[in-house]
């Protein structure tokens, strides 16, 4: 027998104890022939030890089912993936702001780029010419529009400033004068025939006794403002010397 060692004694090299045998059993099975006979332990072909029963493992434990399951869902490399080979994530809802880089975007069909801008750059250029500069212009480099039909009272301020006056008497009977020049600026015009004959005006053509001068009667007056007012020259006559007439433009 060998030297007995008391228990939790610490090992020291040169112990002398009791040899346990084991036997080696490739195939596994029963080396006793009939049940309660002694058997030594087994041991197979790589020098384990040989035991039986199955080890329970706790609720949820990963097995090589799930973890194979779990493998099967990850991106097969890594890096950029297209989407349907990508996880998909929901950002916290107060998540910070992320930076990021793009090297470039996919446009929606038809979307404007470089290549397809001649069409808008040319509709722009139009409309550009079209567009009056701001501040009043003349009707001619105006904008028109339409007044709406349910259009409420547009209140309107009338002009105002001093007149010239034109007044005069007929220098010579039967002969055109001038009675205004040209005036690009002229927004109101009456003339008043103050004499005991009639008067003829007419613009730009000299005027004579007659159509298509306009006649003035005595004490009649011919007024122009608002709506129209001619800028042309204005001729007069009358058939006797003297004959008086009141005129103003402004």
């Amino acid at each position: 027998m060998g030297a007995e060692r008391r228990e939790n004694t610490v090992h020291t090299l040169g112990d002398i104890g009791d040899l346990m045998l084991g036997v080696r059993n490739d195939a596994g099975g029963t080396i006793a022939d009939a049940d309660g006979k002694y058997a030594p332990c087994q041991f197979d072909a790589n020098g384990n030890l040989r035991t039986t029963g199955t080890a329970s493992l706790p609720a949820n434990a990963a097995t090589e089912t799930t973890l194979a399951a779990m493998s099967a869902k990850l991106p097969s490399a890594l890096g950029p993936q297209t989407m349907a080979l990508s996880f998909s994530i929901t950002f916290a809802s107060n998540q910070t702001a992320l930076p990021i880089t793009v090297a470039s975007l996919p446009l929606p069909a038809g979307a404007s780029t470089s290549a397809l801008q001649t069409t808008g750059n040319t509709s722009i250029a139009s409309i550009d010419t079209k567009t009056p500069a701001l501040g009043q212009a003349a009707m001619g480099a105006s904008q028109p529009v339409v007044i709406a039909n349910d259009q409420t009272s547009i209140p309107v301020t009338p002009g105002r400033g001093a007149v010239t006056n034109r007044s005069g008497t007929i220098t010579a009977g039967g002969t055109a004068q001038t009675l205004a020049a040209v005036n690009a600026s002229r927004k109101y015009l009456i003339i008043q025939n103050v004499s005991a004959g009639d008067l003829w005006i007419n613009f730009t053509t000299t005027a004579i006794v007659g159509q298509p001068s306009v006649k003035i009667g005595p004490d009649a007056s011919f007024v122009m403002e608002a709506s129209f007012v001619s800028t042309e020259l204005i001729s007069i006559i009358g058939a006797t010397t003297g004959q008086a007439f009141a005129a103003k433009e402004g």
